[in-house]
């Protein structure tokens, strides 16, 4: 009991009990759904995925792939974005709940019924000589589901807390010391099959983890920009584990660095099977068909990816060039209409976008120079570079027609950078 106090009154600073600041009371107290770190809005969402899938659910491990269908449903998620995306919703009852339904949600409900029970009775039977270790383990499932309601403690902790059960329940069985485990002849089936079972287990642990590996050092070979070995070590990761999407899509990847994109396409189609709603594999399945020029094709890939996500501004952008590349001007101003409101949805907001690169470029392709301003205006109060403001100036000086604002930028751009790259013709029309 004084070990466990220790425990969780020193984790309620950020320094463990060499700290007189208690940042994690603060942190608390600031909880919002607003707040930049919360999950409530996280868990806000997830409750509508449990109203769509009441009684079964969406299926064990897969509330990451539905996850992208429900944020920013009913509350802002700020901790589900384009560069940082949830796996989990760190809280252990929602996770179940939303896996394994109501139905599912019911057998745990049962088990926890029959373990307090027992529990109950055992700490309140006086002729129980182990009612200590009852209390033990008791305590350390407290603690457990106290921590469940904020973290995934079961899923990051489960050998150690098993080990530790076994052990627990060893002791309650009051096993004689003379007492000994032989097997005998009626276990001889029994133990051949945990012994094959073990077997399975082992070589399907060893598969995992040096898929895992692999596609560690595929990361480490993208980040330095060595495809050949990445390449390499993506198609080893891939053939440990071929059922992982991220193994298909890091293959294809590489395969496209390559150039090689009839044989990307298949490995990110197979990758969008096994997780249909992710939208990462499908953007470089669109980018494929677009470098093999099938138009078509990646737009019925765009269309998809605002089936799942309608406020994704890049493949919004992305659809209307597609649209225009077609001469589907129609839907090509729609979808544009679309794009330009969901810039402004995402305008500002930490963790999605800057989109300005991507949006100016569909601007320019429909002839809309006063939102391309209106674009590279917010663009340049986020990032002062040199480049945005020759970009800018080339587009007033050229397409706009006004070299009074052009000159203006040129100049700012020369200021920031005196080497920076500007047309010579440009140059001597402006008296740079």
């Amino acid at each position: 009991m004084i070990i466990a106090t220790l425990a969780i009154v020193s984790n309620f600073t950020n320094q463990g009990w060499n700290s007189n600041d208690n940042a994690k009371f603060d942190k608390l107290a600031t909880i919002s759904i607003e707040g930049g770190g919360s999950r409530i809005p996280l868990w806000i969402n997830t409750v509508e995925m449990i109203k769509d899938h009441p009684l079964a659910g969406v299926g064990v491990d897969q509330w990451s792939e539905y996850y992208p269908l429900y944020y920013d449903k009913v509350a802002k998620d700020v901790s589900f974005n384009e560069k940082s995306r949830a796996r989990k919703p760190h809280n252990e009852y929602i996770e179940i709940l939303v896996n394994a339904g109501l139905i599912g949600y019911s057998f745990l409900l049962f088990a926890l019924f029959y373990i307090v029970r027992s529990i109950i009775g055992n700490l309140s039977n006086a002729n129980i000589q182990d009612r200590s270790i009852v209390l033990s383990i008791t305590l350390a499932m407290v603690g457990f589901a106290v921590v469940a309601f904020f973290s995934s403690p079961i899923r990051s902790y489960l050998p150690a807390f098993l080990l530790m059960f076994f052990v627990a329940i060893a002791q309650l069985n009051n096993f004689s010391k003379d007492s000994t485990f032989k097997i005998k002849d009626k276990y001889y089936l029994s133990s051949l099959a945990v012994a094959m079972l073990l077997l399975y287990s082992g070589n399907f642990i060893y598969k995992f983890l040096s898929s895992e590996y692999f596609h560690h050092r595929t990361i480490e070979s993208y980040n330095i920009d060595d495809y050949d070995s990445g390449l390499d070590y993506s198609i080893a990761a891939r053939q440990m584990n071929p059922d992982d999407w991220k193994n298909n899509q890091m293959n294809a990847v590489f395969l496209m660095k390559k150039d090689r994109f009839k044989e990307a396409v298949e490995l990110l189609k197979k990758a969008n099977e096994i997780s249909p709603y992710n939208i990462f594999s499908l953007f470089n399945l669109q980018e494929s068909y677009s470098r093999l020029g099938n138009i078509k094709k990646q737009t019925a890939v765009l269309k998809e990816i605002l089936k799942i996500d309608s406020l994704n501004v890049k493949a919004s952008s992305i659809l209307v060039r597609a649209f225009y590349i077609q001469k589907q001007y129609k839907e090509a101003t729609t979808e544009y209409k679309r794009t330009k409101k969901n810039f402004e949805y995402f305008k500002g907001r930490s963790g999605f976008g800057p989109y300005h690169t991507h949006l100016a470029e569909t601007a320019l392709l429909v002839e809309d120079y006063k939102f391309f301003g209106y674009i590279y205006d917010d663009l340049i109060e986020m990032d002062k570079a040199a480049e945005n403001y020759v970009v800018y100036g080339i587009v007033e000086y050229q397409r706009v027609g006004n070299k009074v604002k052009a000159k203006e930028l040129f100049n700012k751009a020369i200021e920031i950078d005196s080497t920076i790259d500007i047309p010579q013709v440009i140059r001597n029309d402006l008296e740079l």
